[in-house]
């Protein structure tokens, strides 16, 4: 499994130095926000590129685990890995394991600063809890949601190859519109939770189904 999860990770490194970017980025939006004070030029750039950057992760996201599926059929690697003693199942997992390395090494930078900055402010037993429990989670799940809406539209075939991709990314819009709709809470974890799942029990059927070989 550990050889599998280098070999995706290899594979498709530039999203993994694409998310170590993102997360330093984002660190240091959230704290230029709690510091801005009244400067007038960051009150107007930081929504501004906060929409942006959000607009480039979605794209990265979904755009992960299509490449993953998509990278799979141009190589063929799945038909060699069967060759193999290797199961269709760790193959599956293994990539999917490989996206939510990718999401936590995203996520994680900006939790953690935002939480020192709250502590440093006297802020943190308040503050950390709801951050974590509620927004993280909140985020982690609708980041993987978008990450298995890749995964899954991927996997249809299409005679415009853009297509599933363009699918995907139109779906995470809807996802991401349901997190600013129902805000962050246990509701929208729960929507997300079994989209997720859904997503990735069809992804599930539709990979241990197709003919590689």
């Amino acid at each position: 499994m550990l050889t599998l999860i280098k070999r995706e990770i290899q594979d498709h490194k530039i999203y993994f130095v694409m998310a170590f970017v993102l997360s330093i980025i984002f660190s240091v939006s959230i704290i230029a926000q709690i510091y801005k004070g009244e400067n007038e030029e960051l009150m107007f750039l930081l929504p501004f590129s906060e929409i942006v950057l959000a607009v480039i992760t979605i794209i990265g996201i979904c755009g992960l685990g299509a490449s993953q599926m998509h990278t799979d059929k141009n190589r063929k690697i799945s038909a060699f890995l069967l060759t193999l003693p290797v199961t269709r199942s760790r193959i599956f997992a293994a990539r999917v394991l490989t996206g939510i390395l990718a999401l936590l090494l995203l996520l994680t930078p900006p939790a953690v600063t935002i939480n020192i900055v709250l502590a440093g402010l006297g802020q943190q037993e308040a503050t950390y809890k709801y951050f974590t429990v509620e927004i993280f989670s909140s985020l982690f799940l609708m980041s993987l949601g978008i990450y298995c809406t890749g995964l899954l539209c991927s996997l249809y075939k299409s005679r415009l190859s853009a297509t599933p991709t363009l699918l995907g990314l139109i779906l995470s819009i809807f996802l991401l519109s349901l997190i600013v709709i129902k805000g962050f809470g246990i509701e929208a974890s729960i929507i997300m939770f079994f989209y997720t799942a859904s997503c990735l029990t069809f992804s599930w059927l539709k990979f241990n189904s197709a003919a590689f070989i």
